[in-house]
């Protein structure tokens, strides 16, 4: 079953301030298999909703389920008109599942998917749903009253079919609905759990794989809130930054090199923490060196009078400094200080010490572990998911199925830095919020050692926290060993990805490193006997893909860059945006259109080619601080939530009035973008001494 509802956004009096927003429900569908039924009002809903609890006997212990294609956005409407015994929501206003007290079970269909609707659609296999064409306008105002044309229902009865086709492939696949996890991640951690617990397919605890997995996870629990707490501080993500010195100017001739699937190789190729973490007294450099030498580690430093060394990039992040005085920095790096304290791992302190010197350092909070490679059961699971993607790249008719590889894939990484001791998001139900004059939603700091003590002695555990933390350790390293390389010829990298000029003289660094790594996996593999093949599966067309490798990802004729995630270029005529929140689909078109460029849009690859490039440059000059992408080219939407009753009367697109009445409600409001610089780079760009 599913549920979906549309709605309008407007003004109060058409007059545009923020407290006259408003938010209206004109249609919702609830669909049961392929029989959708529409209604206009809440009224209608709940008298459906009663009838079905009447019919089938619902009630808490016996409760159906019903998917909401991004449940939060509903839920803001709907959640005064059912009483709900529980809620559960990883994040503030982004439940993915809601479960009223009369035996309705809500869950979010985007939250397991992981792509919008209209994706959802293109990805089923076996219970195809008739494709709609273009969409509702919902720049149109519509009430309960307003008209519904024959082409305006099939869009709406479309969403709800669409929804039900994809649980109905989810039940088959999961083998009932019970078994469906929550989120997409759910399912990638469910196959890695049975392939290291269980032999079979069976789920018995009585299994000695189970025992010998249980054991060794026995032997890997915090020790400590002090030690939980270090490691949530220590963790970063993957290295995205550029050459400061280069920033802000067309780039010619930038060659891009990505590594094939990054996280999954260093999980498997490299050694993290396989033993309780260990706090020591450090009582001198050598001792200190030593231990960074033969265990992973993690520690609070205190550097003095820390200065560059390295001036093609930076790597300590400012924000992740605990304290900090009299800082330079690159465009949130730290080029130099008179102090900061922060916390490292071993593989950080490496890369800080071939790229700064300091006065003197303190070092205090240091716990070591012992290393090795990821359990044997783990690191097959995460090939399998490899060999599985790989095998289906270049097969047309597989398209889907290769990306949701591609996710599971990924997923291996973000299972192991889910965070063990979330704060506890908890809803009051709409009536009791209003009568204690409080928040609907809250955040409630759990009680650590309480958590910490639950995933220790969790049965079902297979993954130990600290290994997230050094999947993204080794990473970096991987890249800025890279950066080292290029010098001066670096410009931009991205996690896994670095991007320089002057391509051949840089080509033998990145073969010598691809030979060093397969002689790595041999070995690895030989001591896990693992045949070697399976780090070396081929596509359809026979292509060998050795897991990890630097790829060419090509060559850019022009590439500007304006900071993380923010950068441009051309390549062979695909001309590329990413700037993060921006749908490049809307604002290349924008900018394009700007200078009359004419150009060509591949919708299925979400590609777009320019066929005449004499006034590209135009493009990427107005690519620059302070260019504002106006509304309705970025993709983006500002949402307003709306917590209290509206009513009003409000006119439709055909000039009908309605009375509307909402208990709650959000605004949707197209918004422009504003590309910026922060005045302290762009100081520190222009030589100034830039002190924080």
């Amino acid at each position: 079953m599913s549920f979906d509802i549309e709605t309008s956004s407007f003004y109060d009096n058409l007059i545009i301030k923020p407290e006259n927003k408003r938010g209206l429900m004109y249609a919702w569908v609830f669909c049961i298999e392929d029989y959708p039924i529409i209604g206009r009002t809440w009224e209608d809903m709940l008298y459906l909703f009663d009838l079905v609890t009447e019919i089938l006997e619902l009630s808490i212990e016996k409760r159906i389920i019903v998917y909401v294609h991004n449940l939060g956005f509903d839920f803001q409407f709907f959640r005064p008109y059912f009483m709900f015994d529980r809620v559960f929501a990883m994040d503030m206003r982004d439940p993915l599942q809601a479960i009223t007290e009369d035996g309705i079970e809500f869950r979010c269909s985007y939250k397991l998917s992981g792509y919008a609707l209209a994706k959802v659609g293109e990805h089923l296999t076996r219970h195809t749903v008739r494709k709609m064409v273009g969409d509702l306008d919902y720049s149109k105002i519509r009430t309960p009253l307003t008209p519904l044309n024959k082409k305006e229902r099939g869009y709406i009865e479309h969403d709800g079919l669409v929804v039900c086709a994809y649980i109905q492939e989810e039940i088959e696949d999961n083998g009932d609905i019970t078994k469906i996890p929550l989120t997409k991640t759910g399912k990638v951690r469910n196959y890695c759990r049975n392939a290291c617990l269980h032999s079979f397919k069976t789920h018995n605890r009585h299994d000695p794989k189970f025992y010998q997995y249980h054991r060794l996870m026995n032997r890997l629990t915090i020790t400590s809130v002090l030690e939980y707490k270090m490691l949530r501080q220590v963790f970063m993500g993957g290295f995205t930054h550029g050459n400061h010195l280069h920033i802000n100017e067309i780039c010619y001739n930038v060659g891009s090199f990505d590594e094939t699937s990054a996280y999954p190789y260093v999980m498997i190729s490299q050694l993290y923490p396989m033993s309780k973490g260990e706090m020591i007294t450090l009582k001198n450099k050598k001792e200190f060196e030593h231990n960074l030498e033969y265990y992973h580690a993690i520690f609070t430093v205190t550097f003095y009078n820390i200065d560059e060394t390295f001036t093609y990039d930076h790597y300590i992040s400012i924000s992740k400094c605990i304290e900090k005085e009299n800082v330079k920095a690159d465009n949130g790096r730290l080029v130099s200080a008179d102090k900061i304290t922060i916390l490292l791992t071993n593989i950080d302190y490496e890369i800080i010490k071939k790229t700064y010197k300091w006065e003197r350092l303190t070092i205090r909070n240091f716990r070591r572990y012992k290393r090795g490679l990821l359990p044997r059961d783990f690191i097959l699971s995460i090939l399998d998911l490899y060999e599985k993607k790989t095998t289906l790249k270049g097969i047309e008719e597989q398209i889907i199925e290769y990306q949701n590889g591609k996710e599971n894939l990924n997923g291996c990484y973000g299972m192991t830095v889910t965070d063990i001791c979330r704060d506890e998001v908890v809803y009051t139900d709409y009536f009791e919020a209003d009568r204690q004059e409080s928040e609907a939603w809250r955040l409630e700091t759990p009680d650590y050692a309480k958590m910490i003590d639950k995933y220790n002695k969790d049965k079902k555990r297979f993954l130990y926290y600290p290994w997230g933390i050094f999947v993204t350790a080794h990473a970096r390293k991987i890249i800025w060993d890279a950066i080292l390389n290029l010098k001066e010829d670096y410009r931009y990298s991205d996690t896994d990805s670095v991007k320089f000029v002057n391509l051949e003289k840089h080509k033998d660094y990145f073969i010598n490193y691809n030979n060093r790594l397969l002689r790595r996996l041999k070995k690895i593999m030989n001591i896990l006997n693992i045949p070697f093949e399976k780090c070396t599966p081929k596509t359809i067309k026979g292509e060998v893909k050795p897991i990890g490798v630097f790829e060419f990802e090509g060559l850019y004729q022009k590439f500007k860059y304006l900071g993380a995630k923010r950068y441009l270029y051309l390549s062979d005529d695909k001309i590329v945006l990413t700037v993060s929140g921006i749908n490049k689909m809307s604002a290349v078109p924008y900018l394009l259109n700007l200078f009359k460029i004419p150009f060509e849009v591949n919708k299925d690859k979400k590609e777009i080619y320019v066929k005449n490039d004499e006034n590209i440059d135009k493009v990427f000059n107005i690519f620059d601080d302070g260019l504002v992408i106006p509304k309705g080219h970025t993709g983006k939407q500002i949402h307003t939530y709306i917590d209290y009753e509206t009513n009003g009367i409000v006119r439709d697109y055909l000039g009908n009035e309605y009375e509307y009445h909402e208990l709650s409600a959000i605004h949707l409001e197209d918004t422009e973008y504003s590309l910026s610089m922060a005045d302290e780079f762009l100081r520190y760009l222009l030589g100034v001494q830039v002190r924080i």
